[in-house]
């Protein structure tokens, strides 16, 4: 028990330390290009020359440290998918998870104005970062990774690929000057050669690894409603986790109060009073709730947090620990923004996790706008090749745009898929494929 004890804390200080790099430099370098451009514009001609030098090596180090970044992600995603060995699998995943990073902080560093291709750039490089993550945690359970995984692995190889090779092409030709005087930047050509990667670049399956739209939590402010004093938090914690202690402060894009809880955990608590991040453990036990209990145990506990929420997917990652995503229900509509994710250990009926990050950001009155196309007619946007299972209706994001969409879960005989068909136009609006021992539950 006690090495089962440490191992899970071993792997929980992994997850988190992942989660602060990916989060923390994402946040810190996302304003990086506005304010390089602020301050080339403010810079004055009599220091034009060593400013216009100083930056374009920094350009150049982003653009090299992109090239370098892409070229070591796609050789360690196709080492795991050849891989047998899991120690080695699950260093190769960490490698990538860091790569993945480091892509990701060089393109912030870089002058590019946000198009799609980039927002399509910066999604796979999340979405490989993310399913690292997940085989990481798959692998230290003893589950290998599966061949459809090691497919998958093969795609996001292929993708990596290219986009090295593209950038490679433009680092190594004339166009590679940022540049052009005190007062500007020459953005141009390399925000060209970011438009024409064609969408065909990002051919791989968008992968569910924790429920629809699990990841669509979106880097912006938590809008606060009264402030209360950090004593004040202590005692909602107190209240809901038992004694706790006052840490300070956290600051990501959102400031938190951090409170350790004496029976082990975390909870972050925002200025206004409210549950954000729980992180707690509890030593594993014997028992086994199964799917419904976990459900009725997470809704509850998304009660007693003042959430108004229902659970609609359940995962399991580990033998011991269920997640299940709720989310805010108005006339049988799913509402995805408005998410809170709740981790149930089943060995012990107890909730060891919550987070709330995307329904404190996006919940609010919500009003159904359904469109006037029918069950029927959006069924036949869905591929031939899939055969429909069970339909429900959801308000979902894609990128920059809301819908209101029918939701059709399918197979096609092997894998199970998600398709969202859109209520006004009738058109699929976004696809998901759940990939193996990802357990599915609909309550809806």
């Amino acid at each position: 028990m006690t090495s089962t004890t440490r191992a899970h804390a071993v792997w929980a200080w992994f997850f988190a330390l992942l989660f602060v790099v990916a989060t923390a430099t994402s946040v810190v370098f996302k304003w990086q290009f506005a304010n390089d451009l602020d301050a080339i514009k403010q810079s004055v001609v009599s220091d034009s020359n060593v400013y216009k030098i100083s930056q374009e090596n920094n350009y150049k180090q982003a653009l090299y440290g992109t090239c370098d970044s892409l070229k070591n992600l796609e050789a360690d995603l196709g080492k795991v998918a050849m891989s047998t060995n899991k120690q080695h699998q699950a260093k190769l995943l960490a490698n990538v998870v860091l790569h993945a990073n480091f892509v990701n902080n060089n393109l912030a560093h870089l002058p590019i104005y946000q198009t799609d291709a980039l927002g399509q750039t910066e999604r796979y490089v999340n979405q490989t970062q993310d399913f690292a993550t997940f085989l990481v945690g798959q692998l230290a359970n003893g589950q290998p990774v599966s061949q459809k995984q090691r497919t998958s692995l093969r795609q996001l190889q292929t993708v990596a690929k290219h986009l090295y090779t593209m950038f490679v092409d433009y680092a190594e030709s004339g166009n590679a000057m940022f540049l052009t005087n005190g007062n500007g930047m020459g953005v141009g050509t390399l925000s060209d050669m970011m438009d024409s990667i064609s969408e065909q670049s990002f051919a791989y399956e968008q992968l569910i690894y924790d429920g629809p739209f699990s990841d669509s939590v979106e880097q912006q402010k938590i809008p606060l409603g009264k402030l209360v004093t950090p004593e004040q938090g202590l005692e909602i914690v107190q209240k809901i986790f038992g004694n706790a202690t006052f840490q300070g402060e956290t600051k990501t894009v959102n400031t938190y109060y951090n409170y350790s809880l004496q029976n082990g955990g975390d909870v972050l608590v925002t200025k206004d009073g409210r549950i954000a991040q729980f992180d707690g453990y509890v030593p594993h036990g014997n028992g086994k709730l199964n799917k419904e209990e976990c459900i009725s145990l997470a809704q509850d506990f998304a009660k007693k947090l003042g959430y108004d929420v229902s659970a609609i997917w359940v995962s399991k990652s580990q033998d011991f620990l269920t997640y299940v995503n709720l989310v805010h229900v108005v006339d049988g509509v799913a509402f995805y923004p408005d998410m809170v994710k709740i981790a149930v250990d089943c060995s012990v009926g107890k909730v060891v996790g919550v987070e709330a990050v995307a329904y404190l950001t996006n919940h609010a009155t919500r009003v159904v706008n359904w469109g006037n196309v029918g069950q029927e007619q959006a069924q036949q946007a869905i591929s031939a090749d899939l055969k429909v299972e069970n339909t429900s209706k959801c308000f979902v994001q894609v990128g920059q745009k809301q819908y209101f969409a029918y939701q059709f879960q399918c197979t096609d005989g092997q894998n199970q898929y998600f398709v969202y068909v859109d209520s006004h136009s009738g058109q699929e609006v976004q696809i998901f494929k759940v990939i193996e021992n990802t357990e599915g539950y609909t309550v809806m």
